[in-house]
């Protein structure tokens, strides 16, 4: 507070004139952005039950997904589309391997030959191969964040299910 009390309280005046000016164009700038900021903001409102919909017919997507996006494939869901959503999902998940693989392995370098072993067996479509080494990842990957095997079952659950119900409060 001492040194604000050094100042010239003109040139205060002076620069509170300035920031107020640049917080109205600033304002300017966003006025055309207004109604896609409403837009999205629906979208994301919706994103919990459309993320819903589509777990329920297997697709799992990843937290990048674009929210429109989201809400559109499970439109089409609701209305029977589901050729046309499978398409849609496995070109998007086709165009994104080479991301997925070098995300993976960045956070779990240690399993790079098996990721890499997975998807090129994925890419040649010999999906005998790459579905268990897909799996044994995700058991691998899941006890190294958890503590918890993925697919561990006890008294008919899944131990993973609290994790679950934990990321659904948090994502949903």
């Amino acid at each position: 507070m001492a040194a604000l009390q050094n100042i010239d309280p003109e040139v205060l005046k002076s620069f509170s004139k300035a920031i107020q000016a640049q917080a109205d164009k600033l304002q300017e700038i966003f006025i055309p952005f207004q109604d896609a900021f409403k837009e999205l903001a629906k979208a994301l409102q919706d994103v919990p039950e459309s993320t819903k919909v589509l777990a329920e017919y297997g697709w799992y997507l990843p937290l990048n997904f674009h929210p429109p996006t989201i809400n559109h494939y499970a439109d089409q869901l609701r209305k029977g589309n589901h050729e046309f959503v499978n398409n849609e999902m496995v070109a998007l998940f086709d165009n994104d391997i080479a991301d997925i693989e070098v995300r993976l392995i960045k956070k779990f370098p240690n399993r790079k030959a098996a990721i890499q072993a997975a998807i090129r067996a994925h890419n040649n479509q010999e999906y005998f191969l790459s579905i268990p080494v897909f799996l044994s990842q995700i058991e691998g990957i899941c006890k190294e964040l958890t503590g918890i095997r993925f697919f561990k079952i006890k008294n008919d659950q899944l131990l993973t299910s609290s994790w679950i119900q934990m990321l659904k409060v948090i994502l949903l």
